[in-house]
């Protein structure tokens, strides 16, 4: 336990610039058109654009709270909020302005028939120290759910006094009951992409919404094998749709390490894979073990150390950012001057 509680607090500095996932200044980031996404009748790009543009949303909402207090949270005219998720904050976070306990982690909006799910990505240290907490607990909320990140799972139950998932299934049922809604579609970047994992079984399950749909963004791998297999039964069915975009050149969904049979952990990734492919091609990542200090170790030389004279670290940030993965999705699909206007937060 010592040597968890080391690599969480020491290695939170390392990667606070590697997570963030909220918008990047760089006019460089905006480049040629991605490659397409892997062919599928069940990928809708305009479905893809909506929930990037969502996540983008849910980055804004955290800045919106702290610097206008809860009543100045919004959502693109087109929607109608519904609910805001709060987590709890520490003495590393930033506060809403008029709530010095919480700060956005989601939000539940609704357009047409349709119930819409967006997790804010990593925005913080705090966070980091959440996401990087690789060792695993069991996924309690449907039966035979394996075992999922630690860091992710405590983030998506929240803490007692101030609960996530609990007012999350309260919201969709009390929407769900009123039989206005058929679709419930969840989305989220980074962190956000991890929460939208753990959610879609939840809800699948949970909940009696006919159809659930998922698509995130750089996720990185949330769960074990029997996780997973539970995850892709859902997807199998056929009633429900999972969809992961990813850039080919982001680390970040390589992370934690996939296929090592460790004590601690084991992560694999769940259905299905969209590839789309921007930025700068990053150095490969080290061999990693299954001891936690090694894999800090590992792990802090590749992001300190340099490729072609470039900080790896400015690599790895850049092929993160939501607003490239937003601005690439869109620019597949509409004009320069719509896009430029649906990136919220991204100037």
């Amino acid at each position: 336990m010592k040597n968890l509680y080391i690599f969480k607090f020491s290695f939170v500095l390392i990667l606070s610039f590697i997570y963030m996932g909220g918008c990047n200044e760089d006019d460089n980031n905006r480049i040629d058109l991605p490659e397409e996404t892997n062919s599928a009748e069940d990928f809708e790009l305009d479905i893809a654009v909506d929930l990037a543009e969502l996540s983008l949303v849910a980055y804004e909402q955290r800045l919106q709270c702290i610097n206008g207090g809860k009543d100045s949270i919004t959502v693109p005219a087109a929607f109608k909020l519904e609910e805001v998720i709060f987590s709890e904050v520490s003495v590393l976070d930033t506060p809403c302005k008029d709530d010095s306990e919480v700060v956005p982690i989601a939000f539940i909006a609704t357009k047409g028939d349709a119930i819409y799910l967006s997790f804010r990505g990593t925005a913080n240290v705090t966070d980091i120290s959440e996401d990087i907490l690789i060792t695993q607990d069991s996924y309690k909320y449907v039966a035979n759910g394996g075992k999922t990140a630690s860091g992710f799972t405590e983030t998506y139950e929240g803490s007692d006094k101030h609960p996530v998932r609990e007012p999350i299934l309260d919201t969709v049922n009390q929407l769900v009951d009123t039989d206005e809604y058929n679709s419930l579609y969840i989305t989220g970047h980074s962190l956000g992409a991890a929460l939208s994992v753990l959610a879609f079984p939840d809800l699948s399950e949970n909940t009696s919404i006919k159809s659930v749909v998922l698509y995130n963004f750089a996720s990185p791998a949330v769960g074990n094998d029997e996780f997973v297999k539970l995850y892709d039964s859902l997807v199998s069915e056929g009633r429900h749709t999972s969809w992961r975009i990813v850039n080919t050149n982001d680390v970040i969904p390589f992370l934690p390490p996939q296929g090592i049979d460790c004590q601690l952990f084991m992560y694999e990734h769940v259905l299905d894979h969209a590839a789309i492919t921007f930025g700068v091609i990053p150095p490969p990542l080290p061999i990693l073990s299954c001891d936690l200090l090694q894999l800090l170790e590992a792990l802090s030389d590749y992001i300190t150390g340099t490729s072609n004279g470039t900080p790896n670290i400015d690599i790895i940030e850049k092929n993160h950012s939501m607003c490239t993965y937003f601005m690439k999705l869109c620019a597949m699909a509409f004009s320069d001057k719509e896009c430029e206007s649906r990136a919220i937060g991204c100037n």
